[in-house]
């Protein structure tokens, strides 16, 4: 298969740099707005560059669209137009309604068009998803030191819209929900955000800062006789039960819970994901984020940003 990498910032470098690992990729071509840079990257991975976008979607089966965001629109309007099979980064487009019009080209095409949210494909949230039974509280937390990478979106699009998706299209899909409440710190944009959701009974609370010292990336889930603790980076879970046998033999302390490790098979999330991108293509099914669960993240996303500013 032919694959193409559209953007060479962090994102289509990671793109590229896994391409070129995968079975049953053939050639690989890169293009982006700044030439000079589209083929230092291309003599840096052994790849060929595309002197414009129509040259490298001729050549192609498929693309990883990892432009700003701001151009996600624009350059997923010329793929469809092609017909080259496609993985929009996230967040799928800059707005709601941009998103809206990327479904409805999708929906119009005869190709696979996916969303790259990579924490579906992290072990930790789909052993989580079986674990979690009748939970009582979740908490989402995703901090990062700032970085000069993200130019053009705050930390709601940035970090935030990572686990939006996987509680309103993955753990709580088709849950009612309710938002009881947002804070933010903001500078320029938001740089920390936190959320206070309600899906029917079970109280979840989002934390996404570009302001921390330390990145973290933890999920919490509080049950009636159990708490599970995620670590999404480290790739570890453990779950903690209640312990109702009392005290200890030989000692005047109490056991209060027994702690589970759960068995985790550790992946890369960015690698999983575009072997099942290929492997769409290759076989013409569905990917599993489709444009209309990125519209949704979107949408959730907006009413989040609006609620901050009440």
């Amino acid at each position: 298969m032919k694959v193409g990498v559209i953007g060479t910032g962090t994102m289509g470098r990671n793109h590229l740099r896994i391409y070129n690992d995968l079975r049953g990729v053939d050639e690989i071509f890169v293009f982006d707005a700044d030439s000079t840079v589209s083929k230092q990257v291309a003599h840096q991975f052994n790849i060929q560059s595309a002197e414009s976008l129509d040259e490298l979607l001729g050549k192609v089966d498929a693309v990883s669209v990892c432009v700003p965001t701001s151009k996600h629109y624009e350059i997923a309007q010329e793929v469809l137009a092609k017909g080259v099979n496609c993985l929009i980064e996230k967040p799928v487009a800059s707005g709601v309604e941009e998103a809206k019009k990327i479904v409805e080209l999708a929906n119009k095409s005869n190709v696979i068009v996916g969303v790259g949210h990579i924490e579906r494909f992290n072990p930790v949230i789909q052993e989580i998803r079986k674990i979690m039974k009748s939970p009582r509280y979740v908490e989402i937390l995703r901090h990062n030191p700032g970085s000069v990478r993200i130019t053009d979106t705050d930390v709601i699009n940035d970090l935030m819209i990572h686990d939006i998706d996987i509680l309103w299209n993955f753990l709580f899909r088709d849950t009612k929900y309710i938002i009881r409440g947002t804070a933010q710190v903001k500078k320029k944009v938001t740089e920390l955000g936190v959320v206070l959701v309600d899906f029917e009974g079970c109280i979840v609370k989002l934390s996404a800062s570009r302001l921390s010292a330390k990145k973290t990336r933890q999920i919490v889930v509080e049950e009636d006789e159990k708490t599970s603790t995620g670590d999404l980076m480290a790739q570890e879970i453990y779950v903690y039960k209640k312990d109702h046998g009392g005290k200890l033999e030989d000692t005047k302390y109490s056991q209060e819970s027994t702690i589970d490790k759960v068995l985790v098979n550790k992946v890369e999330p960015l690698r999983e994901e575009l072997k099942m991108f290929l492997n769409c293509v290759k076989n013409s099914k569905p990917f599993p984020i489709s444009t209309g669960d990125g519209l949704r993240a979107l949408e959730i996303a907006t009413e989040i940003q609006r609620r901050m500013e009440l």
